[in-house]
């Protein structure tokens, strides 16, 4: 701080001491003018020196510029011809040409104006303020320089009062011209004076952003301040700083941060500006594909668009469809001008095949030496629609002979698509559900759900011993040694379920007889024949199956009648695997047991529900078979010729 105070000092002292001089050379220019033309002395001097004008005259040569009085006096008394002598000698030692002698004077007065305007630019160049860093760099002003300034106004001045007198007539001229000087002067003098105060303007306090003065952030993103700096002459005032403004980065706009100091001496303010941007384009999602296949000839019907926008949400409403031959282009933009852009190409070609659709199932029965009668097709083709006149059908039905027939449909499209399905007619005995017999006070075990180990074979042990005979509804679980054997010990194999899944089995008729195949071709496989007694899961009475296709149970009953087999239901109920196999029941031997020989009746035939996979249905056994015989109950087991017992369907 005192270095710069020296330095301030001397620059005050300098730019004083050149306006002085400035001032006192005008002062010296004026008197001298004055004294040249209207001098008493000089008026004196002429006139007391008539008498001596020849002597004077020889010495005129030698006497220039010593004596400005006697130049005077000798210039009134020359001839003409003496005084233009006279000039040109003046002249020559001042290096002047009698010839254009005002126009030399003028050149000489611009040459030292252009000087003046020169140190005026050395004096501008003094303080380099460096805004980056707020740091001053000074170049001093030597006395020098201050020097060459004087000398230059000292030899203006010069120029000016060595010029000759001339006469009162041109007096008013060069009064003209001295006042044109003064005017000139002034204004540099003002022009200094203004640079210097740019100058002393240039270096108050600054306030430096760090990073851009403005900033694009994106919507969502987080504003992170990159701060500020402010120095003044060497001094950190940062800490001071006030940031103030807030920018919502969920909201699409400008914002401004602004940072301010404030001092005794001052007050600074500036800001930055924020432009929170959406620069995300929306996003088309097409419905269906982006290769649109259509019929040949027809008009792509539009599947669906949808357009959403990050920022404003769903923009769907505002997507442009252009159509052109063989493309749609959707576009659409958001309110910052987001463009997006998604083509669609459309195809003309016929790929997909046509549709045979049978009327009833794919598998019929017809009555041996009866009459088939078609259950009828139909035929649609996506492009050709309606073509059921165009369907070809292969093969034939004997009702004359038992056995199985297949039935080929086929038909093809103007596109050389073509489809073929098939039908199996079945020629068979249909099933009478009053046919057959039910001996009356008999009971006929039956088993559901096994084989299974340990439960199972334990069964069969015990049966064996007994000499009783059951039937077995089995499934596709459990080894094939236990299914060979039950059928070895010469007992019913009947069919259940191979899954046993309900919402698989009733989802539909083709599932059911499915599911009822593989169980079916597990039994022929392992025992070599086939067998045509079934037990729906759950029964045929069942509501579970609602739950997967309403009025199954209904279709199912009847079409496993025209498909030639035969369905037992029960009267009476072990409930072995739901009443008796809670946890709350203590002993669910006895509870099996008392289920069973409670319920039989010597009134009609007695076809009881037990599962083979329950430990406490092989516990119970032994002891309801020897109830039976004590209280005159005889044991059967099902077969072709047993009497179906059904359940009324309640789906």
């Amino acid at each position: 701080m005192a270095n710069q105070k020296n330095k301030n000092q001397i620059q005050n002292k300098n730019k004083n001491r050149t306006q002085n001089q400035i001032k006192s050379n005008l002062n010296k220019e004026a008197t001298s003018a004055k004294l040249k033309v209207s001098s008493p002395k000089n008026k004196g001097t002429s006139k007391s020196n008539v008498n001596n004008t020849n002597t004077r005259k020889k010495s005129t040569k030698t006497s220039v510029g010593r004596n400005s009085k006697q130049t005077t006096s000798i210039n009134q008394e020359q001839s003409p011809k003496e005084k233009k002598i006279k000039k040109e000698t003046e002249f020559e030692k001042l290096g002047l040409s009698n010839r254009n002698f005002e126009e030399e004077i003028e050149e000489d007065i611009k040459k030292r104006s252009k000087e003046l305007e020169e140190l005026s630019e050395i004096l501008l160049s003094r303080t380099i303020f460096e805004e980056e860093n707020t740091k001053e760099v000074e170049i001093p002003l030597s006395e020098e320089i201050f020097e060459k300034l004087e000398s230059a106004l000292e030899e203006t001045t010069v120029t000016q009062n060595i010029l000759p007198v001339e006469s009162k007539k041109d007096l008013p001229k060069k009064k003209k011209n001295k006042k044109r000087k003064v005017i000139l002067i002034d204004i540099l003098l003002l022009l200094i004076c203004t640079i210097l105060f740019s100058v002393l303007l240039s270096i108050t306090p600054k306030i430096h952003l760090l990073g851009d003065a403005t900033m694009k952030l994106d919507y969502g993103t987080p504003y992170v301040e990159p701060g500020a700096t402010a120095k003044y002459l060497g001094k950190d005032y940062t800490k001071r700083l006030k940031i103030t403004g807030k920018v919502s980065i969920d909201k699409v706009g400008v914002y401004y941060i602004t940072y301010k100091i404030k001092d005794s001496s001052f007050q600074l303010t500036k800001s930055r500006k924020i432009e929170v941007v959406d620069r995300k384009a929306p996003i088309i999602k097409l419905t269906g594909n982006k290769e649109a296949k259509i019929c040949p000839g027809s008009t792509y019907n539009e599947e669906g668009i949808e357009a959403i926008d990050e920022y404003e949400g769903d923009l769907t409403k505002q997507v442009k469809i252009e159509k052109e031959k063989d493309y749609i282009t959707y576009s659409v933009k958001d309110s910052s001008n987001n463009e997006a852009k998604v083509v669609r190409k459309i195809v003309e070609v016929d790929e997909e095949k046509p549709k045979i659709e049978l009327e009833g199932s794919k598998t019929v029965y017809a009555d041996f030496e009866g009459t088939y009668k078609e259950p009828g097709y139909k035929a649609f083709d996506n492009c050709d629609g309606d073509i059921t006149n165009q369907v070809e059908v292969k093969g034939s039905v004997d009702t004359s002979k038992i056995g199985r027939y297949q039935l080929t449909y086929s038909v093809k499209d103007r596109g050389g698509n073509t489809e073929e399905v098939e039908r199996t007619v079945i020629v068979s005995k249909r099933t009478d559900p009053e046919s057959g017999i039910l001996k009356t006070g008999a009971i006929y075990l039956t088993f559901d759900d096994g084989p299974n180990p340990g439960t199972t074979s334990k069964i069969l042990d015990i049966l064996k011993e007994e000499g009783v005979k059951a039937t077995f509804f089995v499934t596709a679980n459990g080894p094939d040694s236990l299914l060979k054997r039950e059928f070895d010990e010469g007992h019913s194999i009947a069919l259940h379920t191979a899954t046993h899944d309900y919402s698989y089995v009733y989802r539909s008729e083709e599932n059911y007889f499915e599911d009822l195949k593989r169980v079916s071709d597990r039994v022929k496989r392992v025992t070599g024949q086939e067998t045509k007694l079934i037990r729906f899961p759950g029964g045929s009475s069942n509501t579970v199956s609602r739950h997967y296709s309403q009025g199954i149970m209904t279709r199912l009953t009847n079409e496993v009648l025209e498909r030639g087999y035969r369905y037992y239901d029960w009267n009476v109920d072990a409930s072995d695997a739901w009443q008796c196999a809670k946890s709350s029941v203590s002993n669910k031997k006895d509870c099996v047991y008392n289920n069973v020989t409670r319920n039989l009746s010597k009134s009609h035939a007695n076809i009881v529900l037990m599962h083979d996979v329950k430990q406490h249905t092989a516990d119970a056994l032994r002891d309801i078979i020897r109830y039976g015989k004590e209280n005159g109950y005889s044991f059967e087991l099902i077969d072709t010729g047993t009497k179906m017992v059904r359940f009324k369907v309640n789906n």
